[in-house]
């Protein structure tokens, strides 16, 4: 109850977005055991909130205050509080898709990933080399080359390079019968 009495009389105090007000995109990171009043604190400091101490009421009386999920958002400054509160606790995190087509070079995969801003291309590049990997998906052969599967995926902005592989690797099945891509077995 005090909470909400709170909240109402704070209202009058909060900032209004105009309508004509310019639409900016931000990209913002939630850490792993940020508190809600800490990243309260930010969003206000970058506009994408009104008020900071409403932002936490809100997510208290709506029982989502310890519910905010770590991961790297795509917000925009007209957005509604409670678009944010839903946004952050739901984990809609931003992510890129890059489509994989059949046939392409580790090379090739290496840049389309580096152009679409998921990897840097020479760590990729090392990675698809990397004996420790290799031998976790028991891969008898010196790189990834011919291994990632053909597909459109999302990732998630701050995914981690050995995660991008772990994604497109062939389905275990597949590589347990020995079907493998044909420049592989040359």
């Amino acid at each position: 109850m005090l909470a909400l009495l709170t909240l109402l009389l704070l209202l009058p105090f909060c900032k209004k977005k105009e309508p004509e007000e310019s639409i900016g995109e931000v990209f913002f990171e939630v850490k792993a055991g940020e508190s809600t009043s800490r990243i309260a604190l930010r969003l206000d400091s970058l506009d994408i909130i009104s008020h900071h101490r409403l932002f936490v009421i809100s997510a208290k009386l709506k029982g989502l205050d310890r519910s905010l999920q770590q991961g790297v958002y795509r917000l925009h400054t007209n957005m509604s509080e409670d678009s944010v509160l839903l946004m952050l606790s739901r984990g809609a995190i931003a992510t890129v898709a890059v489509t994989i087509p059949e046939g392409l070079r580790l090379r090739d995969i290496a840049s389309r990933l580096t152009k679409a801003g998921v990897v840097n291309q020479d760590t990729f590049l090392a990675l698809c080399r990397d004996k420790k990997l290799l031998l976790e998906f028991n891969i008898p052969f010196g790189s990834f080359e011919g291994l990632l599967f053909p597909d459109t995926y999302s990732f998630p902005l701050d995914i981690l390079p050995e995660d991008v592989l772990r994604a497109g690797i062939l389905p275990e099945d597949v590589l347990r019968a020995g079907i493998l891509p044909e420049d592989v077995l040359r």
